[in-house]
């Protein structure tokens, strides 16, 4: 048995990130921007721009036809810029906007993407600015349950096959 012991406020900024996340996963767009604006979500800390701890470099993102949402804390009506880029260069970026509310909790919907990889996404609000970088867009789902939904590779048919051929499938991602 492992027992690890979290301090109050680790615990419950992690509860908070999981339970957002289901949040905007069941919510539709007016719900989202309700619960942003209620003042139920952490507050910002010395001002800083940050993001949920699992809004992170090597995400996978819903593809189109669904936009994507990137959520954090900054300043107090800072405005705040997502800027993403698949190649590198400054000519095909797509920049999406919004200005934190008098919390600093802001929300961003980025453009609609089709399946793919090697992303990146530059947040900033002027001062700070944070990188994300692999992103993928493909379709994300999320499982749930008891104990028995674990399956080990090694326990399937042909299972040696699966898994040399497992090379063939690089943006298949598992969280």
């Amino acid at each position: 048995t492992v027992t690890m012991t979290l301090s109050t406020a680790t615990t419950r900024q992690l509860l908070q990130d999981v339970g957002f996340i289901f949040f905007l996963l069941l919510s539709s767009k007016a719900q989202c921007e309700a619960r942003l604006t209620s003042g139920n979500v952490a507050e910002t800390v010395n001002n800083e721009l940050r993001l949920p701890t699992f809004l992170d470099s090597h995400m996978v993102l819903q593809r189109a036809p669904l936009s994507a949402r990137i959520w954090g804390w900054a300043a107090p009506n800072a405005n705040v810029s997502a800027t993403l880029d698949a190649s590198g260069t400054v000519s095909t970026a797509k920049t999406a906007f919004s200005i934190a509310d008098e919390h600093g909790e802001f929300i961003i919907h980025l453009p609609p993407q089709p399946a793919g990889s090697g992303y990146t996404i530059h947040v900033t609000d002027g001062t700070n600015s944070i990188d994300l970088e692999d992103i993928a867009f493909g379709d994300v789902y999320l499982c749930s349950g008891q104990s028995n939904m674990q399956f080990s590779m090694v326990s399937s048919f042909n299972a040696s096959a699966e898994i040399a051929d497992s090379i063939n499938y690089p943006n298949l991602r598992l969280a």
